[in-house]
């Protein structure tokens, strides 16, 4: 079978599915058109939020978007085009043997939720890579979402962590050549070990000490406020450069002791 008839059959798959399971669909989707972020997704499917099947006016913000990428073979799969997971499902489609070797070589793109590959007439999730690709999806409800959905119009990524960032800094992302899929690396149970050791082991950041010395100095002033309690922030604010510099101190200390007791 061409690479043409690959991506037909798989594509055929993807809207028999979509017409069974969705209520919403559309094929080659657009987003950020006339930008330099455009992308176009093969299919993206919207299953409203009801209750006993009948909407609410929750029903679209709190729906659910499916996003399918074909991949007919690993040269598409590299070509760097038409991996764009925004949704609240992702779905990789690809046949069994394309499927193998992108988990065998742990080239599986970070937000796939799932591998679909065909069987007789359906596409179903792969369940020999399931334990490796199979990742939870952000409920509907949810606060937090994938870049899209929950009444949210834009797609930025979410504001990294302290932790995050460091580790960004520490171990910067990297790509296959030309593709935006992420490097992976196989590792051993000592390897994984080891990292957490060196997790543990580590000094804590600046912005964990002043999170406890916020909370020793509330500790501090709070019981001398008997009507309206003023907020952590606002005693840290107010008080003199002296002062912040010892509870700085104090939790540096008290945060170095429950580190070396976790490692006696």
């Amino acid at each position: 079978m061409s690479r043409a008839e690959t991506t037909a059959m798989l594509s055929e798959l993807v809207e028999k599915r979509l017409k069974n399971q969705t209520a919403f669909w559309a094929s080659e989707v657009n987003f950020d058109r006339n930008t330099s972020d455009n992308r176009r997704v093969d299919y993206v499917g919207f299953q409203p939020w009801n209750v006993n099947g009948e909407p609410v006016p929750a029903s679209v913000e709190k729906g659910c978007f499916g996003f399918y990428e074909v991949k007919s073979c690993m040269a598409d799969f590299t070509s760097g085009n038409g991996l764009t997971f925004y949704g609240d499902q992702n779905y990789l489609v690809c046949t069994k043997e394309l499927c193998d070797e992108i988990v065998w070589q742990k080239m599986v793109p970070e937000r796939v939720n799932a591998i679909l590959t065909p069987r007789f007439d359906r596409l179903e999730t792969d369940s020999r890579p399931r334990a490796v690709i199979q990742r939870p999806v952000i409920p509907s409800a949810s606060g937090k979402r994938n870049p899209l959905g929950n009444g949210q119009g834009e797609r930025k990524e979410d504001k990294l962590s302290i932790a995050d960032d460091e580790a960004e800094k520490a171990y910067p992302t990297r790509y296959w050549s030309g593709t935006r899929v992420k490097e992976q690396f196989s590792c051993d149970m000592d390897d994984l070990q080891e990292a957490y050791l060196r997790g543990r082991n580590a000094p804590p950041a600046d912005a964990e000490v002043e999170a406890v010395a916020r909370k020793l100095m509330w500790w501090d002033m709070a019981p001398a406020w008997e009507d309206v309690m003023p907020s952590e922030d606002c005693f840290w604010t107010l008080a003199e450069p002296e002062i912040r510099a010892n509870y700085i101190r104090d939790a540096r200390e008290m945060l170095e002791i429950a580190r070396k007791a976790a490692n006696e």
